[in-house]
């Protein structure tokens, strides 16, 4: 049945067929307008969406540069502790060879430098030292031990600290400035 059919059998009824025409328009609006609200619903989550994943994206790229800014903040505090730490460390190392060079047999005065250098040692291993230099305090601390407890003459003690000590010492200055300056890296010698 076509249009005219169906406004025929609305005249029949007593429909006028302007009412029927004015239903079909309204039914025909809101369903455009539910089509346009729909839309528009849906480009609006779209927008939100993409707003959050922004917003998540610029939070994780903020908390990275966070991250990273504290972890650099601490890298340099400890390698801060470390330079102090490691200049005391030195000023010790100081006293044990003017000890050593003067001839002395002062027990009680290596004794108490030793405890120095024994306590540095393991401050040096709080900061979480790794690798050579943490294995040369270490080697350098047993050596200046055996000067401080082994009852060693003032001739036997020299020819230890000249043999065993010194040359630890000037391959530990070289990693110290090597782990404190990574881009001013020294080589290291071959070891025979």
């Amino acid at each position: 049945m076509d249009l005219s059919g169906i406004a025929a059998l609305c005249a029949l009824a007593g429909i006028p067929v302007t009412l029927v025409v004015a239903r079909w328009q309204k039914r025909a609006a809101l369903e455009q307008m539910e089509a346009n609200h729909r839309t528009a619903l849906a480009v609006a989550e779209a927008t939100h969406q993409s707003a959050l994943d922004l917003a998540e994206v610029r939070l994780r790229h903020e908390l990275i540069m966070a991250r990273a800014e504290r972890y650099r903040q601490l890298e340099e505090a400890r390698r801060s502790d470390l330079a102090e730490t490691y200049r005391l460390f030195r000023k010790a190392l100081d006293k044990i060879s003017a000890l050593v060079a003067s001839g002395v047999d002062a027990e009680a005065e290596f004794h108490s430098a030793f405890g120095e250098v024994h306590d540095l040692d393991h401050a040096i291993g709080v900061l979480r030292v790794d690798g050579e230099v943490r294995r040369l305090v270490h080697l350098i601390r047993v050596r200046c031990e055996d000067l401080a407890f082994r009852g060693m003459t003032a001739a036997e003690r020299d020819e230890v600290w000249r043999a065993e000590v010194r040359p630890l010492r000037y391959e530990l200055n070289r990693e110290v400035r090597n782990h404190l300056d990574p881009s001013r890296r020294e080589p290291r010698p071959p070891r025979p």
